[in-house]
């Protein structure tokens, strides 16, 4: 198990009380939690220029990489307990319950928050790139509903990019050993080729 790091936390995001934050966000909360985003960034981007990358801040997907490689140093798991899978899938809807697969791993903290961090980061990179912005998924049906997402706004498609998300299923793949960094790179690509398609 990698070495618990001294990382400025998002509580909410690392206790997994989700009342502003990830899948759990509530229709009344999604304003308050955009104010919160947006008033965050600036400090988020400052924490990755500080601690993680330790310079500042090109824009780059090299320098991405490099954020992908801090996460996979300083992930930090440990094995997940048969009750804890069963409390896992008795909180799923009863339509996702079939398809539940035990979790190997449960990550700690701060492994959210870093992955959190990589994800705003991962999302300025884009805005800068491609001319975006950034919003809050609305669609209550979806998955990514209450994340931030930055919007392909393609007339062929419907495709809205949440590195949050993203950088957050990343996180749970190294914690299986199931992503290295082509993997990462290659994921980066593909949205790349999204954003020059749309």
């Amino acid at each position: 198990m990698n070495k618990i790091i001294a990382y400025p936390r998002i509580h909410a995001l690392e206790e997994r009380k989700m009342e502003y934050l990830g899948e759990d966000v509530a229709v009344v909360n999604q304003e308050p939690y955009k104010k919160w985003f947006i008033k965050a960034l600036p400090s988020r981007l400052e924490i990755v220029r500080r601690l993680i990358l330790r310079k500042e801040l090109d824009y780059s997907y090299e320098s991405l990489y490099e954020c992908f490689s801090f996460l996979k140093e300083h992930l930090v798991k440990r094995e997940t307990t048969e009750e804890e899978n069963l409390k896992l899938k008795e909180e799923l809807p009863v339509y996702y319950r079939d398809s539940f697969e035990p979790q190997k791993y449960t990550i700690l903290s701060p492994t959210y928050s870093i992955a959190y961090d990589i994800g705003i980061y991962w999302g300025e990179i884009m805005i800068r790139k491609f001319n975006k912005q950034w919003s809050i998924y609305e669609d209550e049906e979806a998955y990514k509903y209450g994340y931030p997402i930055i919007d392909l706004e393609s007339k062929r498609h419907n495709v809205v990019f949440c590195p949050i998300w993203v950088m957050s299923i990343t996180a749970t793949k190294i914690a299986q050993d199931d992503s290295g960094l082509a993997a990462f790179k290659a994921s980066v690509k593909t949205w790349d080729e999204s954003f020059l398609n749309a």
